[in-house]
C-alpha cells in the first residue's frame, strides 16, 4: 500500500518546505505509478511530477541518519 495520499502535505527531508499531493497516476508508456504533486511555499500553482518509488524513497540527510524523502506532516 502506498504512502503517498492525494490531498495530504508532506515536508521534503532536505530544504523542509511543504508540498501537497494532488494524485497518483500511471505513466501511459511504461505503467510505472506516478505522484502529481505542487509546492507550496509558492505563490503560483504548478505542478510536478515523479515516480512513486522516488517520492517514497529514503534518502541520507544532513546527519547521516536515514529518513523519508518526504514525509507526511499533515493527518499522521
Amino acid at each position: 500500500m502506498s504512502k503517498a495520499i492525494p490531498g495530504k502535505v508532506y515536508k521534503h527531508f532536505r530544504n523542509k518546505k511543504l508540498y501537497k499531493i494532488e494524485l497518483l497516476g500511471t505513466h501511459s508508456e511504461t505503467m510505472e505509478d506516478v505522484v502529481v504533486y505542487s509546492r507550496l511555499h509558492e505563490s503560483y500553482k504548478k505542478y510536478w511530477v515523479r515516480p512513486l518509488s522516488m517520492f517514497e524513497d529514503k534518502a541520507i540527510d544532513e546527519d547521516g541518519n536515514i529518513v523519508d524523502r518526504f514525509d507526511l506532516t499533515q493527518g499522521k
